[in-house]
């Protein structure tokens, strides 16, 4: 089984998440479609996160979103190590 984990811009897409998600999932499925094994879809609701920085600067997002990418890629890395 391959993960796919979709991650959305920043914006509050969370609440609108039904509308988008099947969109993206229909369109990563069908550029997938080589790929002999199921996929399965992740979507990261993280607006809760940013919510407490909305009157900051855009320093604070920069720093959010690369903590979320450093820990997408270590958790990642250890799941093909364990595989």
């Amino acid at each position: 089984m391959k993960k796919i984990l979709c991650i959305h811009g920043i914006g509050k897409k969370d609440a609108t998440m039904e509308d988008w998600a099947p969109e993206w999932e229909h369109a990563i499925s069908q550029y997938s479609k080589g790929v002999n094994e199921e996929l399965k879809f992740e979507f990261l609701r993280f607006d809760d996160i940013f919510e407490k920085y909305e009157k900051r600067n855009g320093i604070r997002y920069v720093e959010t979103i690369a903590k979320l990418i450093r820990d997408w890629i270590y958790v990642s890395v250890l799941e093909m190590l364990v595989d």
